[in-house]
């Protein structure tokens, strides 16, 4: 796939803004904490590499909070919070199993541990990496600053917080290199403006992160897994979106190279849903019309990720225009048919299809004939492309046995996760 350069760096801070999304009090929460960590790291002495590994777990520390409430969510912003490792935990059972992360994984599942907790280095009989305090002490800082208020009259209270934690919250180490360069008017400025220095680093380091297809595919999973894994109302509905959408474009003659790029797509087509609260995901009753318009947001949120990741430009047509109709009623852009590539058609018709056809706690999926109707209703309206629907009306069982196929492997994986 030539035309794909895509950056690890890249696929990283988007997973990180999109974890973001979850609230508007949250927002660079993420970048915050890479700033602080990267400048700690820096004044410590770090290697160059211990220095990216470390930002991009800080970039990704809080991952595992995206299935948690809205309310959980804020509270660990709290300097002192109950059962902090419970999001920490998670973030390692959502990133162990992708390579390139493992060592990420490690690192962020002890990024609350105390020093004092764990009689240093040692925690439930785990020795914590030294990135793992790094990120605990960067983390309680970012939390200590009001965005809301001019940054270095914050200074002395939130440094007399973090040198009165020394030995016991806070690694020693870290809290001297704390107290050299918090002295710095700088440190300051990138803890409240860290898209600066981010911008820098990844000017630097972003041409030696190049990744393959399969490294790609495995970020995609990632994101799938993040996305699905909220909740058990949506657990599976990316994987069968997925393979029913790179079913539909190997029969309708699309290339080797834009058939995978279908599978990512698929993948990732509802990313934007991170931003959307649990509490309306999971209503199992109809939704307002507030929560509805809520909802909408979602592809949007999706458009404005995936469009920031250089490559990603048919990626993200195929996967963020999936709500928009062939006549104009759709959403978030209300493109015609003449916007909407055969790819974003293919993706919306195996969304609406995967969406009625497949199992949800609070309802089956439809039969086949109520599903066709469906779809028959729907290319009738001129929202959905006939020869798409046909495509899959001639292949129908056994594209659906495939989607259920896969579908079931992922909630079987679902469990696994619930009770690791």
């Amino acid at each position: 796939m030539k035309e794909l350069k895509a950056s690890y760096l890249d696929i990283i801070l988007a997973i990180a803004e999109a974890v973001d999304l979850v609230s508007p009090n949250v927002n660079k929460h993420h970048k915050q904490v890479a700033v602080i960590a990267w400048n700690l790291a820096k004044e410590m002495g770090l290697h160059d590499k211990d220095t990216m590994t470390l930002f991009i777990a800080a970039l990704l520390h809080d991952c595992g909070s995206v299935a948690f409430t809205l309310d959980d969510r804020l509270k660990t912003l709290d300097f002192d919070f109950e059962n902090p490792n419970r999001h920490a935990v998670i973030g390692y059972h959502l990133l162990k199993d992708f390579s390139p992360l493992k060592q990420v994984a490690e690192i962020i599942k002890y990024h609350h541990a105390r020093w004092f907790e764990g009689s240093g280095r040692e925690h439930n009989g785990e020795k914590v990496p030294v990135h793992s305090f790094l990120i605990h002490l960067a983390d309680r800082i970012a939390v200590s600053i009001d965005l809301n208020k001019e940054v270095l009259g914050q200074v002395e209270e939130i440094r007399n917080k973090i040198i009165d934690g020394e030995g016991m919250i806070f690694m020693p180490e870290i809290v001297d290199a704390f107290k050299r360069v918090s002295n710095c008017e700088y440190f300051w400025f990138d803890a409240t403006n860290p898209d600066n220095l981010i911008r820098e680093i990844v000017l630097k380091y972003n041409t030696d992160m190049i990744i393959s297809e399969k490294e790609l595919l495995s970020y995609a999973e990632l994101f799938r897994r993040m996305i699905d894994f909220r909740s058990l109302f949506t657990s599976a509905h990316s994987i069968g979106v997925s393979v029913v959408a790179t079913e539909l474009a190997k029969k309708m003659g699309f290339s080797e190279g834009d058939v995978f790029l279908m599978k990512v797509a698929g993948l990732l087509h509802d990313i934007g849903k991170i931003a959307i609260p649990l509490e309306i995901l999971e209503k199992p009753a109809s939704l307002t019309k507030d929560e509805f318009n809520i909802i909408k947001t979602h592809v949007y949120h999706s458009y404005r990720m995936l469009e920031k990741i250089p490559g990603f430009h048919k990626i993200n047509a195929w996967a963020s225009l999936h709500h928009e109709k062939l006549n104009g009623t759709g959403y978030p852009f209300h493109y015609k048919v003449d916007k909407l590539a055969l790819g974003s058609r293919i993706m919306a018709v195996a969304d609406v299809f995967v969406a009625i056809s497949e199992d949800r706690p609070y309802r089956d999926g439809m039969k086949e004939q109520q599903a066709l109707n469906v779809l028959d209703s729907m290319e009738k309206a001129d929202q959905i492309d006939s020869k798409v629907v046909k495509c899959l009306k001639e292949d129908y069982e056994n594209i659906n046995n495939l989607r259920k196929d896969a579908q079931k492997r992922i909630m079987e994986e679902f469990d696994n996760f619930l009770y690791s």
